[in-house]
């Protein structure tokens, strides 16, 4: 009685059940890596538009993410062209990001859903910001000054209320804006009006003093202001990576 030789059998098997073992774990990391991608790309676009107004637009591209990339928390590269989009409670009318690589704080994101840059490759920012923004962003933070602002070429002007010898009065300052740190921008006041009437010297200081002319922008990543400009009723901004 011949034998029936078993054994090219069980390994053509063997092989077979490797090739498919292979194949589902391929699979396994293409599909994980495809999900938390677009979960990274939903991540960025949710940092950017926060307040869902509905003229908001955002056009990001980001460089694809290998598993270790995601553990890490290492992006290679990023563009980003967006409108009306709020960062920091700062609203900017166009903001325009080309990045050639970060890091983040990847348990952050997850745990607090919240974009945390822990450094940056070369970036380069420009950004524009209405005045209807700056005013909104001013009265934020201090809601009892009541701040209006308008923004002419090369100066800013600043209409509120401050409390001088125990009364409310509104005043109207103007000035310039210029980098005193960082990211941080400060408001010179150069001017200072009162029921019509302008006041110079040392009132001009004090009045100057009290109101929140200083105000900072991306404050939780690692850029440092280039250039700002004051255009009628816009201020444009230009960033680049900290050194």
């Amino acid at each position: 009685m011949a034998m029936i030789d078993l054994k090219p059998i069980i390994d053509n098997r063997k092989v077979r059940m490797g090739l498919v073992i292979f194949a589902v774990t391929i699979l396994i990391i293409l599909m994980a890596e495809i999900t938390l991608n677009l979960w990274m790309r939903a991540s960025l676009e949710a940092g950017f538009m926060k307040d869902n107004r509905p003229d908001a637009k955002l056009q990001a591209s980001i460089s694809w993410m290998g598993i270790t990339d995601l553990w890490w928390g290492k992006v290679g590269w990023v563009k980003i062209d967006a409108q009306n989009c709020r960062i920091s409670d700062l609203r900017y009318e166009r903001f325009q990001l080309d990045n050639q690589g970060f890091s983040l704080n990847m348990p952050r994101l997850l745990t607090e859903k919240c974009l945390e840059i822990t450094s940056i490759q070369k970036t380069r920012i420009n950004a524009v910001v209405s005045a209807a923004a700056l005013q909104d962003y001013f009265n934020l933070y201090h809601p009892g000054y009541e701040i209006g602002v308008k923004i002419f070429p090369g100066r800013l002007q600043l209409a509120g209320k401050v409390l001088f010898l125990g009364n409310k009065v509104p005043v109207e300052l103007e000035g310039i804006l210029r980098n005193s740190a960082a990211k941080t921008i400060e408001f010179r006041p150069l001017g200072l009006s009162i029921a019509g009437h302008s006041i110079s010297g040392g009132l001009l200081n004090f009045i100057g003093n009290q109101l929140p002319v200083k105000f900072s922008v991306m404050e939780n990543w690692p850029l440092e202001l280039t250039g700002l400009q004051l255009s009628q009723g816009f201020l444009s901004l230009s960033l680049k990576e900290s050194r």
